[in-house]
C-alpha cells in the first residue's frame, strides 16, 4: 500500500536525519516552548467563587492578552520550521548552524497556499455535509456517517491539493489544477495516507486528552509531541511531492 509506505518513509526521514531534524528545528520550538511555559495558563486563585471575581477577570484578561502573540509566534515558527525541512528534503539544503534560514516570500506564499487550501477543503466538506445531513434527517441511521464523511472528503482534498505547498517551499510555483493532475489516480494512497497520519496525530494527543491539565509538564509534552507531529506531518507531504510530482522511489 503506497499510503502507508510514505508514512514509514516519513518517519524514516525524521529518524535517519535526526540531527539535522534538530538543527532545523530546535532552537524555534525551544523559544516557542519556553514563551509558553513563561505566559502559561491563568492562575486563579482556587479559593474565589466559581462565578468569577475580579481577580479572576484580570487574570482571564491578561491571558487574552498573550494570546494573540502566542499564536503569531507558533504560526512564525510552524512555517519557519515547515519550509525549511521540505528545503532539506528536497534540495538537500543542509542546515549550517543551529538557526535554519528564515526565508520570508517562501514562508509568505506558503501561509497564503495554505489559507486557500484549507477555504477549499472547508467548501468541499460543506458541500457533502449539507446534502448528506439534509438525507440523514429522512434517514435517521446516516446520522454518525455525515462527519465522517465530511472529514475525509476534506482529507482526500487536501492531499490533492497539499502537494503545491512543497512545491512553494522550493521556490515553484504550481497551481491547483497542476497539483490535481499530479495527483490523479492517486485517490487510494491520499485516502489511505489521511487515515494514518490523522490516528498518528489523535493518538499522540491522547495523554494530554486524557489528563486534561495545563501544567508544565503537559505544556512540555504538547510542544514535544507537536514538533514529533509537525516534522512527520511535512515529512508526509515531502514524500508525496516526490513520488507525484518528481517520481522519486518510495523506499
Amino acid at each position: 500500500m503506497l499510503g502507508w509506505k510514505l508514512f514509514l518513509r516519513a518517519v524514516t526521514l525524521l529518524i535517519e536525519n535526526l540531527g539535522d531534524a534538530l538543527r532545523v528545528s530546535a532552537v524555534p520550538y525551544l523559544v516557542l516552548i519556553a514563551a509558553t511555559v513563561i505566559v502559561g495558563p491563568p492562575e486563579v486563585d482556587p479559593t474565589l467563587p466559581e462565578t468569577g471575581g475580579e481577580e479572576a477577570a484580570i487574570a482571564a484578561m491578561a491571558g487574552g492578552v498573550w494570546a494573540l502573540p502566542l499564536l503569531v509566534l507558533n504560526l512564525v515558527v510552524t512555517l519557519w520550521v515547515t519550509v525549511a525541512w521540505h528545503r532539506y528534503v528536497l534540495l538537500g539544503e543542509t542546515p549550517t548552524g543551529w538557526l535554519p534560514p528564515m526565508r520570508g516570500p517562501e514562508m509568505l506564499g506558503y501561509l497564503w497556499r495554505s489559507i486557500l487550501i484549507g477555504l477549499l477543503v472547508g467548501l468541499a466538506i460543506i458541500g457533502i455535509t449539507i446534502p448528506l445531513g439534509a438525507l440523514a434527517v429522512a434517514i435517521p441511521v446516516l446520522v454518525p456517517l455525515v462527519p465522517v464523511v465530511g472529514l475525509f472528503l476534506g482529507a482526500l482534498v487536501f492531499y490533492r491539493l497539499a502537494v503545491s505547498l512543497p512545491a512553494r517551499a522550493i521556490g515553484r510555483q504550481m497551481g491547483f489544477g497542476e497539483a490535481m493532475e499530479a495527483t490523479r489516480g492517486h485517490t487510494g494512497t491520499v485516502a489511505a495516507l489521511a487515515v494514518i497520519t490523522v490516528g498518528f496525530f489523535l493518538l499522540l494527543q491522547l495523554p494530554t486528552a486524557i489528563e486534561g491539565s495545563l501544567g508544565l509538564i503537559t505544556i512540555v509534552y504538547q510542544g514535544v509531541v507537536g514538533w514529533i507531529g509537525l516534522l512527520v506531518g511535512v515529512s508526509t507531504l515531502t514524500a508525496l511531492y516526490g513520488v507525484v510530482v518528481e517520481g522519486r522511489s518510495v523506499e
